[in-house]
């Protein structure tokens, strides 16, 4: 069984785990979504934690963190930053997997994912993409996708 959820806790010691455990105490397999970078406070759950890096698409990403008050600007800003950190984590944690959102679309994402969790299969997911202005980070966007594909973690 597996327990999915989207805490927006700080990690900031593997003991913080412990409640996600307390949930669902017969799930064998426990995911939390991690959207923002301080919410991993601790480097010391590189070391228990097996981590999926997924990049959603920009202009996505970009609308809603302008929804919680960024400026257009701002929120390129935050954005690739937030890239650069999820890189750098990758960096350290080598037994992790890199999707983009379109990958995860694909079967061979989703078996990319099933394999990495232990599971027979992953459920289609439905796109919930949304049109937005034409304000993307191409060039930075474009650079850290390189970046996290020459990284030697698994990936489709």
């Amino acid at each position: 069984m597996i327990c999915c959820n989207h805490t927006n806790k700080i990690y900031t010691h593997p003991t913080d785990l412990d409640s996600l455990k307390n949930k669902d105490r017969y799930a064998k397999i426990f995911i939390d979504t991690i959207e923002f970078n301080y919410s991993i406070a601790s480097t010391a759950l590189y070391k228990c934690c097996k981590f999926i890096y997924l990049i959603r698409n920009p202009k996505q990403s970009l609308v809603e963190i302008t929804r919680v008050g960024y400026s257009h600007e701002a929120a390129i800003s935050y954005y690739l930053f937030r890239l650069r950190r999820m890189y750098e984590m990758a960096c350290q944690t080598p037994n992790g997997i890199f999707l983009t959102y379109e990958d995860v679309l694909k079967d061979g994402g989703r078996k990319l994912v099933g394999d990495f969790i232990g599971v027979k299969s992953v459920p289609p997911i439905n796109p919930d993409e949304e049109e937005s202005e034409a304000w993307v980070p191409d060039k930075g966007y474009a650079k850290y996708l390189a970046m996290f594909r020459s990284l030697r973690l698994d990936k489709i």
